[in-house]
């Protein structure tokens, strides 16, 4: 029961501060709006102009590894919650266990892998994502 709340907190304490980190980078982001008209005169072409230069350049400006970052940070995600059904799963054998040690041995060994391999899992991502950034400044 120790390793399981050691690695509950664990995995808290590094899932909130992957979650602190993306939406704090989140709050700098520039909010401004994008004004269509400059003058009086709002013509169709005027409009095509500023969509052209404003809004088609917001995703022109990732490059292949960020939407690989991307890709994998929602398959660790996807990842984490069929864990944690899994957890759900192991729980609900040991409650229906009726008694049998082998059963409730086997299902406290569950919980304690996929807890121990969602934290790999996630310390692992921290780590690359780290590296890149210290690569890329």
């Amino acid at each position: 029961m120790k390793i399981f709340i050691i690695g509950l907190v664990i995995f808290s304490y590094l899932f909130w501060g992957i979650v602190a980190e993306t939406s704090a980078s989140s709050l700098f982001r520039d909010t401004s709006r994008i004004i269509y008209c400059q003058d009086e005169e709002c013509s169709l072409d005027e409009w095509i102009e500023v969509v052209k230069t404003d809004i088609n350049d917001l995703e022109t400006e990732r490059t292949a590894s960020q939407y690989v970052q991307d890709l994998v940070k929602y398959l660790l995600t996807f990842i984490t919650i069929i864990a944690v059904l899994y957890i759900i799963y192991a729980w609900f054998k040991i409650l229906t266990s009726a008694g049998n040690d082998d059963e409730v041995k086997k299902s406290k060994t569950m919980i304690t892998s996929v807890l121990v391999w969602i934290v790999i899992i996630w310390l692992a991502y921290a780590i690359v994502i780290w590296i890149i950034g210290v690569i890329t400044n």
